[in-house]
């Protein structure tokens, strides 16, 4: 919606009296939510609603969304000072950089012509020459330039949902030409305009009616059905999962891993050789679910083992917040979310290898990173759950 409004404030001309410096400041603002909340969309949109705002001629209003951005961004450098950007800036060059997570789910090339993607690239192609058709070259070209960046914001985000082609359809319906005016093949553009922005509205439907039914479902919930993520922090109550889903502890397992029956067919499946670390063997094991239990488990184990309060430990795994259910301290420098480079780990006063993780093969990366990295460790504890290392320094 944030940058639905900005982008639709620098290309539509407007409808009454122009007031370049409100739009402007409005854009301002618009762009600068989107740096502090969303930097791939700051990065994709903003360069080209300030290059459609000076191509409209809107200087006034291009530098009174530079001053409004800036502005805020001094305000928010006094609250929390300029160290904020700079981890900021370290943060996005690690995501970026990180093998981990590179893209969100769909590849990239999926999104642009795969099965379910292809029909909303092509509305956007016909969007794009019927407004140049209709004598509204210069939107055609921004909404053209606007898709790989669409594109780019669709593939970095969770779930991947289209929901660029609500702008595509808003766009048609705010650019519609009048009946008659003009046609293509005998086709009158402003009737292709309606059944393109229909088309464009059905293919994100499912997209907008969960944003539209979710705040329902969310106000009918029965609050039995859930409880907090975080248990015993006080102040970290907020955060509420479904009961079910907290405690569901299923996993994927590979039984051609054992000496069983199963296990001449390892060779032909291509498996990996079994993990080890210290002489310690990990099975094939990753979690589909219950990450509230598991960390629950772990975190009482590790206090059961002895391992003291305040104590920062580094996890082979995606999840690392051990610390959210213990009375240990946050990784500094790490993340609850890993994204590579063994970061924290120079920090870290353990190291603990799951024995069933959330992302195996990240489990194997990392624990092939402290291999190479010869990180000397002291076998503390090893269960069902975890294998845990003290770190000699």
């Amino acid at each position: 919606a944030v940058s639905f409004a900005m982008l639709l404030l620098a290309i539509l001309p407007p409808l009454g009296r122009p007031a370049p410096v409100l739009d402007g400041v409005l854009i301002g603002a618009l762009a600068t939510a989107l740096l502090l909340l969303k930097i791939t969309f700051f990065a994709g949109l903003v360069p080209l609603a300030a290059l459609a705002l000076l191509w409209r001629g809107q200087q006034a209003a291009a530098v009174a969304g530079l001053v409004t951005g800036l502005a805020v961004i001094m305000v928010a450098t006094a609250l929390l000072g300029p160290g904020h950007w700079l981890a900021y800036l370290d943060d996005l060059r690690a995501v970026a950089t990180s093998e981990v997570r590179p893209s969100a789910g769909v590849p990239f090339d999926q999104i642009v012509a795969g099965p379910a993607y292809i029909a909303g690239t092509i509305v956007t192609i016909l969007a794009v020459l019927l407004l140049r058709n209709a004598g509204r070259s210069r939107e055609g070209i921004f909404l053209l330039l606007l898709f790989p960046a669409f594109i780019y914001i669709t593939y970095q985000n969770f779930g991947n949902d289209p929901k660029w082609l609500a702008f595509v359809a808003l766009m048609l319906i705010a650019l519609r030409p009048a009946p008659g005016l003009h046609a293509v093949a005998g086709i009158d553009l402003s009737d292709a305009a309606r059944w393109l922005a229909v088309a464009a509205l059905a293919l994100v439907l499912p997209s907008l009616a969960n944003l539209a039914m979710s705040p329902l479902k969310h106000a009918a919930i029965q609050s039995a059905r859930f409880l907090p993520m975080v248990p015993s922090r006080d102040g970290d109550q907020q955060i509420f999962v479904r009961v079910d889903r907290a405690n569901t502890m299923t996993a994927q397992v590979h039984l051609d891993a054992d000496t069983g029956v199963w296990a001449k067919y390892a060779e032909d499946a291509g498996r990996a050789p079994p993990l080890t670390i210290e002489n310690i063997t990990f099975p094939e094991c990753e979690l589909l679910a219950g990450s509230r239990a598991f960390h629950v488990e772990i975190a009482a184990a590790l206090e059961a083992a002895g391992v003291a309060p305040g104590s920062q430990i580094f996890t082979a795994d995606i999840l690392t917040a051990f610390w959210l259910f213990g009375p240990f301290e946050p990784l500094k420098n790490g993340a609850p979310w890993y994204y590579g480079d063994l970061s924290g780990l120079e920090n870290a006063d353990y190291v603990l290898v799951p024995k069933c993780s959330f992302l195996s093969s990240l489990r194997r990366t990392i624990v092939d990173d402290l291999k190479e990295a010869a990180v000397p460790l002291s076998l503390v504890r090893d269960d069902e759950l975890f294998a845990l290392f003290a770190i000699r320094r």
